[in-house]
This record gives structure tokens, sequence and C-alpha cells, in this order.
């Protein structure tokens, strides 16, 4: 699935069962096979990376004169990066903070699964059309083959939210069923650390405004966006892809991470005009305008000195992205990493 969705570890862990995916979880780079065949493709990827502020740079400090000094940290979402892209350093500024603040607290996430246990209209329109007769015919055999890598099938997710099924879909099946079995993300990881040393983990937003970023995609482009990546899908594919972020992320190139999912679409055909309105939506909603909204208390926090801010690398890039947002308020923030 070449475009990135976006939606917290809760609403994996409480729809993806166990899963019968057979491929090698590892994946292969991507971006290296592509390179034999279109030579160039990463000096492009770099050259539209560079072309926005702040496109490197996992790991910052923060300070101001009469302030004391504060850290930033890129996040990224997958187990692998829990296990290798938290270096001594980041632990080391961990353990010398006085909080930590995070996109969305833990207690906060818990929140999604249990309304999704006990609320069922959350996940669930029993009005709509259901899924399966919205979809193309030609491919539901490949609907069922994507909802059998995450121990689903049709009649599951007949009447799910598209927001939500799109949402699930865009997370690997391999990366699906490791969260599934209790494994991490790096977010987690550095929340359970924080809470070890005794520290107040503070969110910049609630569940309820997090999710809302996805309303500005009609159903119907939802379904659109759904069977355009019905068309190419495999799981060895969507492990290649993991594979090609997780290692563009571990060298820094936190922006290059979009970029490449906006080449790939660009290379991939189907319906590349409905995929470049929906990814311009969803950058602005989901990381430029959540940007916004989390500058005042974002702010208020770091002003305090010791403050830990752990977000999604996605939101530190760019003109409109965190590490700017610190910068226009008067810090100086430098590159750690």
């Amino acid at each position: 699935m070449h475009m990135r969705k976006f939606l917290f570890t809760a609403v994996v862990v409480a729809l993806a069962g166990g899963g019968t995916a057979s491929a090698d979880c590892a994946g292969q780079d991507i971006l290296a096979q592509l390179e034999t065949s279109e030579p160039g493709i990463l000096a492009e990827l770099e050259t539209r990376s560079a072309a926005v502020p702040n496109h490197e740079g996992r790991f910052w400090k923060i300070e101001k004169p009469g302030v004391g000094t504060s850290w930033l940290v890129g996040t990224y979402h997958d187990t692998e990066i829990a296990k290798r892209g938290i270096s001594g350093d980041m632990l080391e500024a961990l353990g010398a903070a006085e909080r930590i603040v995070v996109e969305v607290t833990d207690e906060e996430q818990a929140k999604i699964a249990i309304r999704m246990a006990t609320d069922l209209t959350f996940a669930f329109d029993m009005a709509a059309k259901p899924l399966d007769e919205r979809i193309d015919p030609s491919l539901l055999p490949q609907f069922e083959e994507i909802l059998a890598t995450r121990g689903l099938n049709v009649a599951a997710v007949r009447f799910m939210r598209p927001w939500l099924l799109m949402s699930l879909l865009g997370v690997p099946a391999c990366q699906q069923q490791a969260m599934a079995a209790g494994a991490e993300v790096m977010d987690a990881v550095l929340i359970g650390h924080a809470k070890g040393d005794g520290l107040p983990v503070l969110g910049l937003e609630t569940h309820e405004e997090a999710l809302s970023a996805f309303d500005r995609i009609s159903a119907d482009d939802m379904i659109a966006l759904i069977e355009d990546a019905l068309r190419t899908y495999s799981v060895v594919e969507e492990e290649d892809l993991r594979r090609s972020a997780v290692n563009l992320y571990l060298a820094g190139k936190t922006y290059a991470i979009w970029e490449m999912g906006v080449m790939l679409s660009e290379r991939s055909g189907g319906d590349v005009a409905l995929r470049k309105r929906a990814t311009g939506i969803l950058w602005e909603d989901v990381m430029i305008a959540r940007n916004k909204r989390w500058a005042p208390k974002l702010l208020a926090e770091v002003a305090k000195g010791g403050t830990f801010v752990a977000v999604g690398a996605l939101h530190l890039p760019t003109d409109e992205g965190v590490i700017q947002i610190l910068r226009d308020a008067g810090y100086t923030v430098t590159r750690l990493d």
C-alpha cells in the first residue's frame, strides 16, 4: 500500500488477530532495488526531501536563555524501531527530564479500545451498504487475502467504517502481528521508561482530536483508496515498504519517508489523482493542523524547562513543523543524532 495511513496502536491491537501472513517479515529495501532499475531514484528522493526545511534528524536539543534545556525526539511507530532506534543519548536525556510530552497518552489510546468494545457505532455503521457490496467485485479475492493476513474476514468488516478499515489495512500484517503479541512501538517504550522514573506523562491531544484528522476524506473516497490499494496488494510489497521506511528513519532521513510514499505512488499507476488529493488532505490534517493545535500546550511545557517531547518524526519537518514552531518562539533547536 503506497499511501501511509495513520492511526494509533490501540486500534490495531483491538482489531488484529493472529493473522496468517507467511512472507518474510524482514522485507527488502525497495529503494535499493529500484536504484538498479531506475538509476538516480535515491538522488531524486534526496533532492525532493532537501527542498523541505528540517528534513533530516530524529533527536534535538531545545534551548533558550533563562529556560532549562528540553529535548525533542521524532519517533517512528514501528516495533523494530523500539528495539533499534532508541539511543543511549535519548534515554540519558529522558533520565534528566522532569516530564515527557507525547501526542496521545496511553490512557487516551486505551479509550479507543474501550470505545470499540462498548460502542458499536464507533467502529461500525450498520445502516450503511456493506463494504463487500461497495468494493469492485473483481477485487474481492484480494480483499479476502489482505484481511486474512490480519486475522479477519469479510464478514467481520462488512459494516466497518471506511476510515477505520483504511487505517487498519495501512499497517503491515507482520507489524500488526507483532503488536497483537505485545511488542511495543517506540513511543510506548519511552512512556514506559518515563513512568518507571516517576515522570508525569502529558498528552498534546485527546484521542477524539487525533481521530478527527480523518474527517475530511469522504467514505466514497476511502472506498476508492482501498480499491486502489487492493489492485497492487501483496504481503511482500508492504513488508518491503516497511523495511524501506525503517531504514530511512534509522538514517535520520525523516521527511524522506513521506516523500518516498509520494514517489512510489506516482510510479504505481491506478488512481494517482485520488491518492494525491487524499495524501494532501492527510498531510494538512494529520500533520500540519495538529502541529498548530499542539503549539500552545507544547510551548507552555517547553517553557518550564526539563521537558522531553516525543512526537511522530513527520511532525518535525517543513516550515510548519514542530522544529520551526519552537524556533519561531525564540528557541535554539540543535540536532543531536
